[in-house]
């Protein structure tokens, strides 16, 4: 069998049909004028035998591909006698009288339409979907549209379709995701090497279950099935190399009345095509091709099998030909070049840059982890950005122009991760200061904070290396540090010299702290030269956590205290033990995601002179991080 791209010739400016047909068919054709050889190695060999009459147009049932594939095409009479003489040809119509003769008469090797998929080629193609794309329905595995599909582009098939399955991982009614959900079996298709042509058509489960209508939606779908292309584009796939189709149409009827599970009914049109919608918009963000299978399948009850549900064998060819003939919808020019130098450990800084779209207005830049966007940093007119506060972490960097009709390029992503290891502090180190710049021969000099982002105080170095305030009495942050997604909870630990135990000693740290003349919330550890108290500010009310810890320090001394806040609970640590002096769990966040807000606090209260260089307490080796 021989593959050739076959015009209509009544159409000769439309795209040809890419076929497989028997040799004496595919040569016939080739001979009329009316098809090329899709491997242009093979023009010779199918042009041999001289030229057939192009005249007397003949409507038949063409068999093609494995197994009985039909496609009805009009063909010249010529080749019709050699395809019925091989027994090739169903429904012979009458010839048209004259014929038409195509124009332009098509060469041995045409030049693909830019962005259609039917006239290109690919050494492999995986699929990825659910019971459709497994083959329910389908007589034989090759009527399933994957299988037709790879026939027509010459591919191996590695089909990755697993029936009943979501494309969601979010979860259902038990509260859990759905078994072999699409999201979390994404990097299935990469399994055993990245195939050349990626195929995902996903939905027909997502839309119809309306058991768990918070979790299992649109949004939620829309927003895996981009995860979903995030993890492909970083596996090495792009938008020339991937399919997106929208699902096969189901109709009012086995919308309402599922014979099967309750929790399928009750889903409307709307909803089927705004899941349509939503695979064109993600194809179209990416730059991918798309296939609109609900479009070209709605309200086509004889393409639908006996369980109303999956496709039946013209079903499925139905689907495959609207994914041979699927187009990419964004051709806008993406920036190219983005890339992402090494960062300094610790430093929660992240450099990208790119090479400028013509034409492009401003950039959008995203941060990826896993295929999951964590920062995103939109409208920036330069060909340069920076992501602060960065916590350790591989991410993936992406990004994409925008234009000034508001239209978006496709994404285009960096070649390689970059990574935000620990600073040489340690593991989970994201700031640490250590004070050891004070002014040669002074007591102490002033020192506008540097440390983290900012902070609404001048603090002062001692002559011996630690911080104190500037004044007798002084409240100050030493750090700020905002909003950083660590996870599992984050820490400050500090070291404290006791210059006097005065009951109006008030030092310590505070984490997740949000301070304001108006409301004052966060975590705190705090000494009062008599004990370690645990402590919980609203809106500038202290509640005492856990249970008080005596201690007093001795004059002169220095103490290590470190606090710990994480998702329902808080630590605090004195002098490296391993096992805390005060525990708590209390669940509500006063400030916000979790994070360092203002990282620690350092404050001595007022209550009489002698606090500032000789008394009070001083701090020293200050960390932040992260658990």
């Amino acid at each position: 069998m021989k593959t050739i791209l076959l015009w209509d010739p009544r159409f000769p400016d439309r795209r040809p049909a890419r076929l497989t047909v028997e040799d004496a068919v595919a040569s016939a054709a080739v001979r009329a004028g009316v098809a090329a050889a899709a491997n242009p190695a093979e023009a010779g060999a199918l042009s041999a035998g001289g030229a057939l009459d192009p005249t007397m147009l003949t409507e038949v049932v063409l068999q093609h591909g494995p197994g009985t594939a039909t496609r009805r095409v009009f063909l010249p009479y010529s080749v019709v006698m050699v395809g019925a003489a091989a027994g090739l040809l169903a429904a012979i119509g009458s010839p048209i009288p004259g014929g038409v003769t195509p124009t332009p008469t098509p060469t041995p090797t045409p030049t693909p339409t830019p962005g259609t998929l039917r006239t290109l080629s690919f050494a492999s193609i995986a699929g990825f979907g659910d019971s459709m794309m497994a083959g329910a329905g389908a007589s034989s595995s090759g009527r399933r549209y994957i299988n037709i599909v790879a026939t027509a582009l010459g591919a191996s098939v590695y089909n990755a379709g697993i029936g009943s399955t979501f494309l969601t991982n979010n979860p259902d009614k038990t509260g859990l995701p759905r078994t072999d959900n699409g999201r979390d079996r994404t990097s299935a298709v990469l399994a055993g090497g990245k195939r050349a042509f990626l195929v995902c058509a996903y939905g027909v489960n997502d839309e119809r279950y309306m058991g768990a209508p918070a979790s299992i939606n649109l949004a939620g779908f829309k927003n895996d099935l981009r995860e979903c292309m995030n993890i492909w584009f970083v596996g090495g796939y792009t938008k020339d190399t991937v399919a997106l189709a929208s699902p096969f149409w189901v109709s009012d009827n086995y919308l309402t009345n599922n014979p099967n599970d309750a929790d399928f009914n009750g889903q409307t049109q709307a909803g089927l095509a705004a899941h349509a919608q939503a695979v064109k918009d993600v194809a179209t963000e990416f730059g991918a091709f798309y296939a609109p299978v609900y479009e070209a399948t709605l309200n086509q009850t004889s393409l639908v099998g006996g369980d109303g549900l999956h496709p039946n064998d013209a079903g499925h060819t139905a689907y495959a030909n609207t994914i041979l003939d699927g187009v990419q919808l964004n051709l806008r020019t993406a920036p190219t070049g983005v890339t992402s130098p090494t960062p300094t450990p610790g430093s929660g800084i992240i450099d990208v840059s790119l090479t400028a779209a013509a034409g492009a207005v401003s950039y959008d830049y995203y941060a990826l982890v896993a295929g999951v966007m964590v920062v995103a940093l939109s409208d920036v007119a330069a060909t340069t950005a920076r992501f602060t506060g960065m916590a350790e972490n591989t991410y993936r960097i992406k990004a994409r122009a925008k234009f000034s009709d508001g239209t978006y390029s496709p994404w285009a992503f960096a070649a390689a991760d970059v990574v935000m290891a620990a600073s040489a502090g340690g593991p989970g180190v994201l700031r640490t200061d250590d004070f050891n710049d004070a002014a040669s021969g002074a007591l102490w000099s002033t020192r506008a904070i540097t440390l983290g982002t900012g902070s609404p105080n001048t603090s002062a170095i001692t002559a011996t290396n630690a911080l104190r305030g500037p004044t007798a009495a002084s409240s100050f942050e030493i750090g700020s540090y905002g909003q950083v997604a660590v996870g599992n909870g984050v820490y400050a630990q500090a070291t404290f010299i006791a210059l006097s135990n005065n009951t109006n000693l008030a030092t310590g740290l505070a984490l997740r702290h949000n301070n304001s003349a108006t409301s004052t919330t966060g975590y705190l550890a705090r000494y009062n030269g008599q004990n370690i108290s645990l402590q919980k500010l609203v809106a500038g009310a202290a509640t005492i956590l856990g249970t008080n810890y005596t201690f007093a320090a001795t004059v002169g001394s220095s103490f290590t205290l470190r606090l710990e806040v994480g998702p329902g609970f808080q630590r605090v640590y004195l002098n490296g033990d391993t096992t805390p002096i005060i525990t708590a769990t209390d669940a509500t966040d006063e400030t916000g995601g979790l994070g360092l807000n203002y990282g620690a606090r350092f404050q001595t209260a007022s209550g009489g002179s002698g606090f500032g260089a000789g008394s009070g307490a001083h701090l020293d080796n200050l960390v932040f991080g992260a658990l």
